[in-house]
């Protein structure tokens, strides 16, 4: 029996006192569709309703639409390929949805589950976020296969060195790509430069003094979009009687020049695509970065947008024993709550 690099970690880590595995999940045919069959009665379907919710935003179909479908095995099909739709979760070349979560499984089901918050080293692996080693390669306009074309456009031999394609004409633009199954990411300018998830890591690292610790990871769509969330220090703040909501600082990044390096404060646990667009939401209270190789030097800016200078609270000036003390109605609750889910 082979041991994959994953493995290897785990055993590792857990016998250091490390993270240890309580569930994985790679089959997306085993997505959770919160549908009723031979393990998911009325009575499990109804608890998973009040714990986690049912938007019928997110999923295309109401509650009890959703519960009619559950009947049969064309409607149970429907129900998993929303909730691949909604999770829209990253599969590696190494079949292996690319997430993990500490503490509790999250709803979809998917990726991998551990016992304990991770280190950014261990968060890579059980991920699958290390090891992408991106490429930038040069784009070209080819003329080859073009008919029909004015003749003033075409190349002309003498713009080319010897051995170069004289058909091929090579512009400002480059392909992201993933060398381990080839797929282009996208495509960005001259000027864009790879930061890779492990330097995102890193950064992360450097600024949470002592060392992040990650609930959350993960890639979406064909990799494009990768985030990583960690855990602030104290977070905790009770918002409402025995109730706590948990401050994360969020860090995010894309790799085909959609967006910028981010990172910022959010108390939404962030384990797909619908979440993290709710995170998302959060993102003007941080900060964005270019895609350079000076990542690091926005350490204390990004320290000061988390609110880790001379505090750990996240909310300004305010102390974390001051939410203890704040009133929170009962209409004002309900969202928060919701959010928090």
């Amino acid at each position: 029996m082979t041991t994959s690099i994953l493995d290897n970690v785990l055993n590792a880590t857990a016998s250091n006192g490390g993270p240890s595995v309580i569930r994985e999940e790679h089959n997306t045919n085993n997505i959770n569709t919160h549908a009723k069959d031979d393990t998911w009665d009325m009575n499990t379907v109804t608890r998973t309703r009040i714990e986690s919710g049912w938007d019928a935003g997110e999923w295309g179909v109401s509650y009890e639409n959703a519960l009619k479908l559950s009947e049969t095995p064309e409607g149970r099909e429907e129900l998993r390929m929303r909730a691949l739709r909604r999770a829209n979760l990253f599969i590696g070349t190494n079949d292996k949805v690319a997430m993990f979560s500490a503490f509790e499984t999250p709803w979809h089901g998917l990726g991998v589950t551990v016992n304990q918050a991770a280190t950014s080293a261990e968060a890579l692996h059980l991920a699958s976020l290390d090891n992408w080693n991106l490429q930038k390669v040069q784009a070209f306009i080819d003329f080859g296969d073009v008919t029909g074309l004015a003749k003033e456009l075409q190349p002309r031999e003498e713009n080319f060195t010897e051995g170069n394609d004289p058909n091929r004409i090579p512009i400002d633009r480059y392909a992201i790509v993933r060398p381990s199954d080839g797929a282009v990411l996208g495509c960005v300018g001259g000027r864009y430069q790879i930061v890779s998830n492990e330097e995102i890591f890193a950064f992360a690292d450097a600024v949470i003094n002592e060392g992040a610790k990650f609930h959350t990871a993960g890639a979406i769509g064909n990799g494009s979009t990768v985030w990583m969330l960690a855990e602030m220090p104290s977070s905790s703040s009770l918002v409402a009687e025995g109730d706590e909501i948990t401050h994360y600082a969020m860090f995010t990044t894309t790799h085909d020049g959609s967006g910028s390096i981010r990172c910022y404060p959010t108390t939404v646990r962030t384990v797909c695509q619908n979440t993290y667009r709710q995170s998302f939401a959060d993102r003007k209270r941080g900060i964005a970065m270019r895609h350079s190789k000076n990542v690091k030097s926005h350490i204390k800016e990004a320290q000061k947008a988390l609110g880790l200078q001379g505090s750990t609270s996240i909310r300004g000036n305010r102390s974390p024993t001051s939410c203890y003390s704040s009133r929170v109605s009962h209409g004002l609750f309900q969202p928060v709550y919701r959010r928090h889910r």
